[in-house]
């Protein structure tokens, strides 16, 4: 059973009719939201679906943005903690993975890469943070992960992080962009922001497996499928 409609739970469409998992994909989307009604709206949902099926796996969406000194404090990270307290309290069985920033197809005009590439190829004005870091990984990798996961009942009431195993400067992000569309971003650079680290340690032996390689040329491939074709 999947709740959303958005990236994440379109990524999770086989899950649709698996009656042991409830995959709960319909969180706040805007990240940069600060409407306390959007998370209470979340919160009441999720309650609700904890209510109707105790019996069920749930499988909960939270952010590796708790790592980042950056957002650590904003109204979004600070929900999504509150929303996996209340998950190990309530939920009977469980699993919460954190997520970096994904890539996919997607009309969230709010996601980085999705940001970047309108204004880059646009031609609109932004500001860069030179000292910031992002992580990206793609939403058909973080399915493969989670499915392989949830099928083996691996970390089971715990919480993971499936992110990259490498985390990009924001600079380096914007470069990427610019050479796969093909036009300089028009932007100010500021000296603000802090590295992100994201501990896959406990993934290392899952991506070997499933041979998912985040070396060279994992942005670059992800920008070529995403944006360029």
């Amino acid at each position: 059973m999947v709740i959303g409609n958005g990236l994440v739970a379109g990524s999770f469409g086989a899950y649709a009719h698996q009656d042991q998992f409830l995959v709960f994909a319909s969180g706040v989307s805007n990240s940069k939201s600060g409407a306390a009604a959007d998370y209470e709206r979340e919160k009441a949902l999720l309650l609700e679906q904890l209510k109707a099926y105790p019996d069920k796996v749930l499988v909960y969406f939270s952010t590796t943005s708790v790592d980042d000194p950056d957002l650590a404090h904003t109204d979004y990270v600070q929900h999504k903690l509150r929303m996996e307290a209340l998950i190990a309290k309530e939920a009977a069985s469980y699993q919460v993975f954190r997520l970096s920033n994904l890539a996919g197809r997607s009309a969230n005009p709010n996601t980085i890469l999705n940001y970047f590439y309108r204004h880059i190829s646009e031609g609109l004005t932004f500001v860069l943070w030179q000292q910031s870091e992002r992580n990206i990984i793609d939403v058909a990798d973080v399915y493969r992960v989670a499915d392989h996961l949830l099928q083996q009942g691996l970390f089971r009431n715990q919480v993971v992080n499936i992110a990259n195993t490498s985390s990009y400067p924001v600079g380096y992000i914007v470069e990427r962009i610019e050479a796969a569309c093909g036009r300089k971003g028009v932007y100010t650079a500021v000296d603000k922001g802090a590295r992100v680290h994201i501990d896959t340690s406990r993934l290392q032996r899952v991506y070997q497996e499933l041979g998912i390689q985040f070396g060279p040329g994992y942005l670059d491939r992800i920008l070529e499928k995403y944006y360029v074709s």
